[in-house]
């Protein structure tokens, strides 16, 4: 964590700023280690040894409730899922530092809530060898709303940044990024600070930002209908942004009815070890590109047959490397939330939080999706 920080987050209960003490200071960035010596795709060379909060404890100036920083990232998640991730995950932190925590919480978080932190967690952990080829892939999930341009000079937030696929993407054309995921994929995406100055992982619930409104626009890719209650996630959004600034976002639609043994085999999988579901969607993609996208690249090269070939599901992946199909199953098959929204949601959602000038449209290629902008009022 840079103390440059500090500046854009707030309590993500009471609104009210934060005051930090350090604990441990680093001077090289850990966050090297996580790539094996070699950089993700297009980014600069490290940067020089810098400062980085590596441990320390943020306290709300107004209710007092205090939040750790764990491996340069602040954990400002709500109270009863911060204790769900401090157990199951930074148990030696706790022993290190219990005695400068007044109160810590009791983990009695919603359980689906759990379940998405963790599957994700694991998700975004895992599957790191998944950033090459993602340019061209983040940006048809939110054109015509966001081009390269629209990202140079400009403080973006990032909902749901995953291990931060996204965010390198957007890095390279010259934003600041603040990426904020519910689960341990901020150990991911944390990393990708040792080489952009201009990035920043936050540990934080959609449903409840930890950020004062000081971004020039917000995005959010694939993440939204893996929340239980959608609605919040704008509204919390909308506390981040002043008037006139846009939320973009890409989520599903209504599925076509291919789709329904799908989530007749979801009701298995999401009950699986994730490392059982991992070699399950090996399988699944392995199946799809025998059945679905061999057959999709032979009748596309056929003018008689184009039509058809486009009326095939799944195309999208046929121009994609077998890794992302992969990941896109897993995805699929491990999500213990997941919903398809109507045009009427997506744009309901956007009004009841205060945003006005909505749009939203089928996204090219993959029908069953929209992508849609909302401007605040």
């Amino acid at each position: 964590m840079k103390q440059k920080l500090l500046d854009y987050l707030c309590c993500p209960g009471c609104r009210a700023d934060l005051d930090l003490v350090a604990f441990l200071r680093k001077d090289v960035h850990p966050g090297l280690a996580l790539f094996e010596g070699s950089r993700p795709p297009a980014a600069p060379a490290p940067l020089q040894p810098g400062e980085e909060i590596w441990e320390g404890k943020l306290t709300c100036s107004g209710c007092a409730s205090e939040f750790p920083v764990i491996g340069g990232v602040p954990r400002l998640l709500p109270s009863a899922l911060l204790a769900a991730s401090l157990r199951e995950f930074h148990g030696d932190f706790i022993a290190r530092y219990r005695d400068q925590f007044r109160d810590l919480p009791e983990a009695n978080a919603e359980r689906k809530r759990v379940e998405t932190m963790n599957a994700f967690g694991y998700q975004w952990t895992t599957f790191l060898e998944n950033f090459d080829d993602y340019r061209g892939l983040l940006y048809s999930f939110v054109r015509p709303y966001l081009a390269p341009e629209d990202f140079k000079g400009k403080r973006v937030l990032d909902v749901g940044c995953g291990s931060g696929r996204p965010a390198s993407v957007v890095l390279n054309d010259g934003a600041e990024v603040v990426g904020a995921d519910i689960s341990q994929a901020v150990e991911s995406a944390y990393a990708l600070s040792a080489y952009y100055p201009n990035f920043h992982a936050v540990q934080a619930d959609a449903s409840a930002l930890p950020f004062k409104p000081c971004f020039d626009f917000a995005y959010s890719v694939g993440v939204i209908q893996h929340i239980p209650r959608p609605g919040e996630v704008f509204k919390s959004v909308a506390r981040t942004l002043s008037p006139g600034q846009r939320f973009v976002i890409w989520v599903y639609g209504k599925r076509e009815w291919w789709y329904k043994p799908i989530d007749g085999l979801r009701l298995l999988t999401t009950r699986l070890p994730y490392p059982i579901v991992r070699t399950l969607s090996w399988l699944c993609a392995i199946a799809s590109e025998l059945l679905l996208l061999i057959p999709y690249r032979i009748l596309a090269a056929i003018p008689a047959t184009r039509r058809l070939a486009e009326r095939l599901p799944g195309r999208i992946y046929a121009k994609l490397p077998f890794r992302e199909n992969v990941l896109g199953w897993f995805d699929r098959l491990v999500a213990p939330v997941t919903q398809y929204f109507s045009r009427g949601d997506v744009e309901t959602f956007y009004r009841d939080a205060d945003f006005d000038q909505v749009e939203a449209y089928a996204r090219p290629d993959a029908s069953a999706s929209w992508v849609a902008q909302g401007r605040k009022r």
